[in-house]
């Protein structure tokens, strides 16, 4: 009966939904700080991703040099950003729809953290809508993004 009352709640490809086997609580203050910092974060990467076309190293610093895809790793993802930006005049983003989740594992290099989003891309030569799913963690007291993956 629960598991109906679940399934009725969920949108596939809409809904986050994190499974954990123990839950971990927070203080009021040190969740609204931490959502913040991320949402700071995420604002941040839109702004250097729409800017690539003046300084792309900006929006290379968000990414984890663990940074993977499935085409490599960040190697292979600057050689392929460096090549599509090359292409535009223009970029513009709209980001909605943020749902931040911490993934109750911790890595040897810190916790995960799960950020849903909408993106709405726009340039010059292209343009795209899409679910996007970046996973990021802290190095060194920065947020990085270590996977970027759209459903």
């Amino acid at each position: 009966q629960y598991l109906r009352l679940v399934k009725s709640l969920i949108k596939p490809k809409k809904t986050p939904v994190v499974i954990v086997s123990k839950l971990s609580t927070s203080t009021k203050e040190a969740f609204i700080k931490e959502r913040k910092s991320i949402l700071d974060f995420i604002y941040r990467w839109k702004r250097a991703w729409e800017n690539t076309i003046h300084d792309i190293d900006d929006y290379f610093e968000c990414y984890s040099n663990r940074f993977v895809w499935k085409k490599g790793g960040i190697n292979e993802w600057k050689q392929y950003k460096i090549k599509v930006t090359k292409q535009k005049r223009w970029i513009d983003i709209d980001v909605s729809n943020i749902v931040i989740a911490r993934d109750g594992r911790v890595l040897s290099f810190g916790n995960l953290y799960v950020v849903n989003l909408d993106l709405y891309y726009r340039s010059n030569n292209f343009k795209s809508k899409d679910r996007k799913v970046l996973y990021i963690v802290k190095e060194g007291g920065t947020w990085k993004i270590l996977v970027e993956e759209n459903l």
